[in-house]
């Protein structure tokens, strides 16, 4: 055996062991690349989980309160994030802590642009720091805050607030603790839109309802009168306020006199209670506006100009008054008032005002058949004085007839006379009992 035939073999192993190694670095490769990718799906798997819960818990609750109270916590257990806060914004521009867990606030109330939460509100662009020790602009946060990220909370595509969550450690929150809270952030949007379009869904039954039954009780009321005390009783229900007055204008537009009421139990009467207009700078300006004036805990003062007990003076009250027009022109005021706390909405003031123009229309028409039943009255009057009576002296006179000496011929007409009369008396008087 030659040399070069010894040396063959050698070669063919050496190569089977270099493919068998490079087979098995593969694999080995393979096994962890398919580990990552269970561990990564598990990871996304649980992730989707915990989603999915805070979404199904946000989506059992029917106040944007609840909804954000109950998010908070079920961030907060699920996604076991330290400290995690939502802000509201306000209508004068400032963002108010809704709910936080383990969140420290860097102040009472944070301007609408300063960084981190009123900059996300402002530009409605997520943020996210990983290491506040290397961001060069002014951060307003608590203390301690070495990582956060902040996230736009949309109500119907309008920034409404700001979903927070910090840490303590840098780097502690990165792109996939982002991705959670916009996914999050948009699940509690939806649910609040939901919440939002229920109550106006609500609100639209509840003011249909209000105007149906007020429309009711007009129809039915025998006079102006009536039908404002039973305004008022249906008001105080509708608003939930223990007493409701209206006041209406003297001829000569100096004061208004209170003529309807509604009220519990425990609450002094105003029947009768004179509210002057003169110097009286809150009527003066609701006159003019003809716009609901909404005031909460304001002081009552013989003097005040806002309404005068006229006994058991209440010291504060909360007022929503309304003004009430008939033909475009103000007649008086309904007032919705509750000696306890309450706070009137815009969507209570916009509800007033709708009820306070059908109110308006409806006492128009009442008027207009208080006015057609005073001239039905006189018609009636006059019906029975001026045909009525003389049919009855006619009848009378045809009777007299038949006592004194009357051809057969005359006999003849006086008995027509007669008949006729009665006959014509009995259809008046049916009339003039149909018309009563």
């Amino acid at each position: 055996m030659t040399f070069s035939t010894m040396r063959r073999p050698r070669r063919t192993n050496a190569r089977w062991h270099a493919r068998a190694v490079d087979l098995a670095r593969r694999l080995s490769a393979s096994k962890r690349r398919y580990a990552a990718l269970v561990n990564e799906s598990q990871r996304q798997s649980d992730a989707l989980a915990r989603l999915d819960h805070v979404r199904s818990v946000i989506g059992r609750e029917n106040s944007v309160d609840m909804i954000l109270r109950v998010a908070i916590e079920a961030i907060t257990g699920m996604f076991d994030y330290p400290s995690v806060s939502i802000y509201m914004m306000c209508e004068d521009g400032a963002l108010v802590i809704r709910h936080g867990i383990g969140h420290t606030p860097p102040a009472a109330r944070v301007l609408s642009h300063s960084m981190p939460i009123g900059h996300v509100a402002h530009t409605g662009e997520p943020l996210m720091i990983t290491d506040t020790r290397t961001w060069t602009e002014r951060l307003d946060l608590g203390p301690g805050v070495a990582s956060l990220i902040s996230a736009p909370l949309r109500i119907g595509g309008h920034v409404a607030g700001v979903i927070h969550i910090e840490s303590s450690q840098p780097d502690a929150l990165g792109t996939e603790d982002l991705v959670a809270l916009l996914t999050l952030s948009d699940h509690i949007g939806k649910a609040m839109e939901r919440t939002r379009l229920r109550g106006d869904l609500q609100r639209t039954v509840r003011e249909t309802a209000a105007l149906n039954h007020i429309m009711s009780v007009i129809t039915s009321a025998k006079d102006t009168h009536e039908a404002l005390d039973a305004i008022c009783a249906d008001l105080g229900d509708v608003f939930g306020v223990p007493q409701t007055f209206c006041a209406l204008l003297n001829a000569d537009r100096t004061a208004q006199t209170v003529v309807a009421e509604y009220r519990s139990a425990d609450v002094p009467a105003m029947i009768g209670a004179v509210i002057p207009m003169h110097d009286n700078l809150f009527l003066s300006d609701l006159f003019l506006r003809r716009q609901p004036v909404a005031l909460s805990n304001v002081s009552i003062t013989p003097g005040s100009g806002v309404s005068q007990h006229t006994k058991n003076q209440i010291d504060r009250v909360s007022l929503l008054v309304v003004p009430v027009l008939v033909n475009d022109d103000m007649i008086g005021t309904i007032s919705l008032s509750s000696a306890e706390s309450h706070v009137f909405t815009p969507e209570d003031s916009a509800l007033a005002q709708r009820l306070s123009t059908t109110i308006g229309h409806a006492l128009t028409n009442l008027r207009l058949h208080e006015s057609l039943r005073q001239d039905l009255a006189v018609f009636l009057s006059t019906t029975r004085h001026e045909i009525r009576e003389p049919m009855q002296r006619v009848i009378g006179m045809a009777e007299q007839f038949f006592d004194t000496p009357l051809s057969a011929n005359q006999r003849e007409y006086a008995e027509a006379i007669h008949a006729s009369s009665k006959t014509m008396l009995m259809i008046i008087n049916t009339i003039l009992d149909v018309v009563e």
